[in-house]
């Protein structure tokens, strides 16, 4: 692929700026833990230093923290559990949260630097356990899904105890995928009447429902900006941005695919990482920003001189805060390997990280 045809939104002037400035960057292979034949990077602190994932091991999958250039930290397993996944950190990197699989019912757990790993709550009743997906800056907040007598629901923990979220008028489920720096806004999903629809949880407001591309379209939210105010997700077929109570915005197809879903983005919100479907059907990790357009992952590191040597990359699943680092699931050499990406600066790489805030 000519990469210079790819990406006519950059002027010549940029992108060798962004050039000089990646020359130093690489691909970090993360993980497995000892003994472990694969790995995944799921998410990054704030500024990136801290990034979280999961390996296989010798006595089941585990969770592992890693901080700066350090080796992959076993968060443990709690009583009865026979594996432990991480699914988010807390901006200050010091909070990790997650789920378990176990007999008789999975559980959510927050694992934090002084208090290692300890189960949460489900809601009263509950017989399919918790799952625990995004947590706040400081790590006092967290949300995510709990099993209830009525079904599932969103829910969030907070120091009082666990609140339930609800549903859309007329639904019997929820989840709660993502949380804003302050924890007052809540990215998921609900079932309504008319299927599964993308929502916002606020303090303030409740559960709004956010419109789809099209009325019928079933639609979630997966990810959400610093200060609550940008969701992205999908829609139908394709990768969705909300912005504030607007409609939803498509971010465009792979050229010749026709599927994508949209799982991270940076505090400001316009910075996307998801997946996408390539003209030769492959899913693919993917990068979006409002001067890039939808690119597979592989060719803007090629066009920052970025070794992509031996990987494959499927799938964006974390961007930090600052949007400089990316986390993410793919595999090198046919291995199957988290990977994490330190992008060049927004000085040296504007339109990749997008402007505003």
């Amino acid at each position: 692929m000519n990469l210079a045809s790819s990406f006519v939104p950059l002027t010549f002037a940029m992108a060798a700026a962004m050039a000089v400035t990646a020359a130093a960057q690489e691909i970090v292979e993360v993980g497995p833990l000892p003994g472990g034949a694969w790995s995944q990077a799921i998410a990054a602190s704030a500024n990136g230093n801290v990034v979280i994932g999961n390996s296989s091991g010798p006595s089941g999958d585990r969770a592992f923290r890693i901080v700066g250039d350090g080796a992959p930290q076993d968060l443990g397993l709690l009583p009865g559990a026979l594996a432990t996944y991480a699914i988010a950190v807390s901006g200050d990197g010091r909070t990790v949260v997650g789920l378990t699989f176990g007999a008789p019912t999975g559980e959510a757990w927050r694992w934090t630097v002084n208090g290692g790993l300890q189960a949460l709550p489900s809601l009263p009743g509950s017989t399919t356990g918790a799952g625990a997906y995004g947590v706040n800056h400081n790590g006092t907040l967290v949300c995510g899904t709990s099993g209830s007598p009525d079904g599932d629901r969103a829910v969030r923990w907070t120091p009082n105890g666990i609140q339930n979220l609800g549903t859309l008028p007329g639904g019997g489920y929820s989840f709660a995928y993502a949380m804003s720096r302050n924890g007052h806004a809540i990215a998921g999903l609900s079932d309504s009447p008319n299927g599964e629809r993308a929502i916002r949880w606020t303090a303030a407001q409740g559960m709004r429902e956010l419109a789809g591309l099209q009325p019928d379209d079933w639609s979630a939210g997966f990810a959400i900006s610093r200060n609550g105010n940008v969701v992205v997700g999908y829609s139908g077929l394709s990768q969705v941005r909300w912005v504030g109570n607007g409609p939803a915005q498509d971010l465009g197809q792979l050229p010749g695919g026709s599927f994508g879903s949209a799982y991270a983005c940076s505090g400001n919100g316009q910075l996307v990482g998801g997946v996408a479907e390539d003209a030769d059907g492959l899913f693919c990790a993917t990068l979006w920003s409002p001067a890039l357009g939808m690119r597979k992952l592989e060719d803007v590191l090629g066009l920052l001189q970025i070794d992509c040597t031996g990987w494959t990359f499927d799938v964006v699943t974390g961007i930090s805060s600052d949007g400089n680092t990316l986390t993410g699931m793919g595999s090198f050499e046919g291995e199957g390997r988290g990977f994490v990406v330190d992008l060049p600066g927004p000085s040296g790489c504007g339109s990749v990280h997008g402007q505003g805030g």
